[in-house]
């Protein structure tokens, strides 16, 4: 193989693949045709003699190779458009670039919205692309270069991994409008509800514990998006991170009956990288983050 046949647009096309497991997603995030897609990866094929990816039902996954050259191709990319941007520098209004960041369910209710907003208002060609990745992937994915960012009450990642603290979110308790229990309820009134369990949080099942309410438990979901379906029938309370209740009261049918309860606060944390520190495009993202949060936060 000559170096000097490797395109750089093959490689940001290896990467968009390889990232996002789907040619046709892929093409999507590079603004390109999906047949251009496909025939950059039969040139890469006929390059480097292996077939790179495999089809499967829901997409693609990566040979051994590719699972080799991923990590790298992806530090090169990384090394190059840093270089770029220091030369160049960041300018949001003109800026044609797409963030990854990884967030739970929960998260996104409160971050999205508002960070898509400020994106529109200040560079409204950036494109947002959030992910969820299992926990113990997030150091590797960051480092890797798959995602920039990942927001979330995670403890230490890792020693390469940077920290910066967000905000404490204490828990609240919300109903449906027409359930029965008063504002600010006893705990026995609390004793008398039926209760929904949302995501897998040690705070919220040792509050829950401290309360005597364990028993009271009907339904647990992985999902904070169905929660307002659930207690949408109204025998149903859950206990929620308070920016989170605050986003499903908005919706118009639902109130929080329970006072924040600040010893069971989780910690929302920003994780980045410490090479983001030399991106301005990447501080100007996590600035953007901490400032639409805080916003989000103050306007509910």
């Amino acid at each position: 193989m000559n170096i000097n046949d490797i395109d750089l647009n093959l490689l940001r096309i290896f990467d968009a693949v390889y990232s996002e497991r789907s040619v046709s997603r892929a093409a999507v995030r590079l603004n390109l045709s999906q047949p251009r897609v496909s025939n950059a990866l039969v040139t890469l094929r006929e390059l480097l003699g292996d077939r790179l990816f495999v089809r499967t039902g829901s997409g693609v996954a990566p040979t051994e190779l590719t699972t080799v050259l991923a990590p790298r191709i992806r530090e090169a990319l990384t090394l190059l458009e840093d270089c770029l941007v220091q030369r160049f520098g960041f300018e949001p209004g003109a800026a044609q670039r797409t963030f990854r960041l990884h967030m739970s369910d929960s998260i996104e209710i409160v971050a999205v919205p508002s960070l898509l907003q400020r994106v529109e208002e200040l560079a409204p060609r950036v494109r947002l692309e959030t992910t969820q990745i299992p926990t113990q992937r997030i150091p590797q994915a960051l480092q890797a270069g798959e995602i920039d960012f990942a927001i979330g009450s995670y403890g230490a990642l890792g020693d390469d991994i940077v920290r910066e603290h967000l905000f404490n979110d204490p828990f609240v308790l919300l109903v449906a409008r027409s359930h029965a229990l008063p504002r600010n309820p006893s705990r026995e009134a609390l004793q008398q509800a039926r209760y929904v369990v949302a995501g897998e949080s040690p705070d919220v099942e040792q509050l829950m514990a401290d309360l005597g309410l364990t028993r009271l438990v009907s339904v647990r979901t992985s999902y904070y998006l169905s929660v307002p379906e659930l207690l949408h029938g109204g025998d149903l309370a859950v206990w929620l991170p308070r920016s989170v209740a605050r986003a499903i009261v908005a919706i118009g049918k639902y109130r929080i009956v329970a006072p924040p309860i600040q010893q069971r606060a989780v910690a929302v944390n920003l994780f980045r990288h410490p090479r983001a520190a030399l991106d301005p495009a990447l501080m100007w993202m996590s600035e953007l983050v901490r400032t639409s949060l805080s916003s989000s936060r103050e306007a509910r």
